[in-house]
């Protein structure tokens, strides 16, 4: 494991507790994560060595964390409104960089004032000369569905529009198309980046 990536993930408790697995089973090594609080620590700790056996370390300090542990990787899973201070400070301590989507959002913040976080990201990331990858993963599937689609069909035919119907729940039940949006939209997105490179959104 010594050449292994070691890979701190910053809110293990949601969807991290999913990256932090993905990270391992794909042979990176996931040191350590940082929760809100002791107790939270304490169940996210034995949920994730159920999971894929984490033997790392938990924090309660993302600061405390990045200096003891100095990750190659840190993924920030933290709630969305503290992803841009989270990502500058892993760019800031020589880490990569992987985002649950979105990107950056808060919900007290007017849009020029969340895509101005968002550029500071970007600018962090760029400053570090580190990687900045966003979760969006359906891209990822793209090469192995034109496989699947040219055996059925015997042809890659043209694509000319993409839709896709996005849903979610959340712990307190269903979420709104507003929610839903700011939540899912990076996956439809991304396909339309990956399937239709040049295309425009229809809003």
């Amino acid at each position: 494991m010594s050449d292994a990536l070691k890979v701190a993930v910053i809110g293990a408790s949601g969807i991290g507790q999913h990256h932090a697995r993905w990270h391992h089973l794909s042979g990176s090594q996931v040191v350590a994560f940082v929760g809100t609080s002791d107790a939270s620590c304490a169940r996210t700790e034995a949920q994730l060595k159920g999971y894929f056996g984490f033997d790392g370390r938990a924090y309660t300090d993302v600061a405390q964390m990045l200096e003891a542990e100095q990750p190659d990787v840190v993924d920030v899973s933290s709630p969305f409104h503290l992803h841009r201070d989270h990502a500058v400070m892993a760019f800031e301590a020589g880490c990569h960089v992987v985002c649950e989507k979105p990107l950056c959002w808060d919900m007290d913040k007017d849009h020029d004032a969340i895509v101005a976080d968002g550029e500071a990201v970007v600018a962090a990331a760029e400053q570090a000369g580190k990687s900045l990858l966003v979760s969006a993963q359906y891209p990822a599937a793209i090469p192995i569905y034109r496989d699947f689609y040219t055996r059925v069909e015997g042809r890659w035919d043209k694509i000319e529009s993409i839709e896709m119907e996005m849903e979610a729940k959340g712990r307190r039940g269903a979420k709104t198309r507003e929610d839903i949006w700011i939540d899912l939209a990076s996956h439809p997105l991304s396909l339309v980046i990956g399937l239709l490179p040049g295309g425009e959104v229809e809003w």
